[in-house]
């Protein structure tokens, strides 16, 4: 399993990022300036770009062949392998990528927010309510919960779609297979078929190591 974290320190579209949009699909193209505000255009293309920069050294095959798969309201997949899977999450002002080479693999990242919200029963799980309430750290611990579940669901391919209610994320079943850390200023959570420990690196990549990968082909 590999991790990696790009944080976006700059949100406003730059000449360099217009120039890196002839790397993606035109699809991917199209959704991208579908966005209203520049930095979830930029999100949005440097996560895909993240993504096949990654695929492209693990592969050993130029990004222009790596072709991505994704339905509506779908989990993306990887048509160049079986055996490879992903998933990406982007929040704010950084992206989470995880690959997996042995099962599933569901990543989420958010910030830690001054705002919890009052009412967890209608998605939390009875047992996780008094997480958030007994941590030293209430904002922290609900983040941790928060993120477990999308990682979660997205590990299963139906992101908030699924009764969060009736996941329990701190059971004994599915505690060895997440791997959940801060980050800066956001909560990181990873569930996969590879069980999560802390010996599974992360590597932190800039905005700079993309645009030099790509403009330098």
């Amino acid at each position: 399993m590999q991790l990696y974290y790009l944080p976006i320190h700059e949100s406003k579209i730059s000449e360099t990022d217009s120039m890196l949009l002839k790397y993606v699909s035109l699809d991917r193209q199209h959704r991208i300036e579908k966005y209203r505000f520049d930095i979830d255009k930029k999100l949005s293309l440097y996560a895909i770009l993240l993504l096949k920069k990654c695929i492209s050294t693990l592969l050993q095959v130029p990004p222009c062949e790596i072709q991505i798969h994704q339905e509506e309201l779908q989990k993306p997949t990887l048509i160049n392998s079986e055996t490879i899977d992903f998933n990406y999450s982007h929040t704010r002002s950084a992206i989470l990528l995880g690959i997996s080479t042995y099962g599933k693999i569901g990543v989420d990242i958010e910030p830690i927010s001054e705002h919890i919200p009052d009412d967890m029963h209608s998605f939390f799980h009875k047992c996780e309510i008094e997480y958030p309430e007994k941590a030293d750290d209430r904002k922290k611990a609900f983040f941790e919960i928060w993120t477990k579940k999308e990682a979660y669901t997205k590990y299963l391919g139906l992101g908030l779609s699924a009764d969060l209610a009736s996941i329990n994320t701190l059971s004994s079943s599915m505690e060895p297979h997440f791997k959940t850390w801060q980050q800066d200023s956001y909560i990181c959570s990873v569930y996969a078929d590879e069980i999560c420990d802390c010996k599974v690196p992360l590597t932190i990549v800039t905005e700079s190591d993309i645009q030099d990968f790509y403009l330098c082909l």
